[in-house]
């Protein structure tokens, strides 16, 4: 992949420190959520739109959309799907679902479409480009590295379907008592954080030392 570079040839963009960035947003969303939202029993993530979780809320949403915007991915169809993805957080930010035990109205119904395509996805991403680019290197990092993107893919996917689930006014009950879709998007957010930051290729369980990730001050430090 070519990065786009500086005057000093430096890369402006590095798609492993863009995979970490997004693994560490999505990764503090929900728990920031919690805390901002005076741990307020959530039906949903997205229902701290309503309290004072908000600004958390959809600055997070905004900063990973602008970060899968930047990335741009191996091939054109991953920037396509990258892309798609930023599209559907920035909407979701700007969309919010309803509250609890009020109509579902437009603004909510485009939100929950939001959120379907953003972690779809992510999905696409594990199952996919991650996957695959994991299984070309052939070494035993690598295929530990597989199958944590299935594993993290196929658990994002469960999760949709939960979520989707709870939505039936037959099973309100497992929504509004029991929040089983609150922590369907908590695991899923978690599930997603964690297959970024292994394609980061930050972990050394993950990663090979000629591939690693390698943070410091002076990678950081711009002249």
């Amino acid at each position: 992949m070519s990065a786009s570079e500086s005057k000093d040839g430096q890369p402006v963009f590095e798609y492993r420190t863009l995979r970490l960035l997004v693994g560490i947003v999505t990764f503090a969303l929900p728990l920031f959520v919690l805390i901002f939202s005076s741990f307020t029993p959530l039906s949903s993530i997205s229902v701290s739109y309503h309290t004072g979780a908000r600004d958390i809320f959809v600055g997070s949403l905004f900063m990973i959309g602008t970060l899968l915007i930047a990335y741009r991915g191996y091939d054109p169809i991953e920037n396509r799907i990258a892309n798609l993805g930023a599209a559907a957080a920035i909407v979701a930010a700007l969309c919010p679902t309803a509250r609890d035990l009020h109509p579902i109205d437009t603004m909510a119904v485009i939100h929950a479409l939001a959120g379907v395509v953003l972690f779809s996805t992510i999905a696409y991403f594990c199952l996919g480009p991650f996957k695959q680019s994991a299984k070309k290197r052939n070494n035993a990092k690598a295929k530990r590295r597989a199958r944590m993107y299935t594993v993290c893919g196929w658990v994002i996917i469960v999760c949709i379907l939960v979520v989707a689930i709870v939505q039936i006014p037959a099973a309100v009950e497992f929504k509004t008592g029991w929040l089983l879709a609150f922590w369907a998007e908590f695991i899923a957010l978690w599930a997603f954080s964690f297959a970024w930051i292994v394609a980061s290729k930050l972990l050394p369980s993950f990663s090979d030392k000629d591939e690693r990730l390698i943070l410091s001050w002076k990678f950081w430090k711009r002249k």
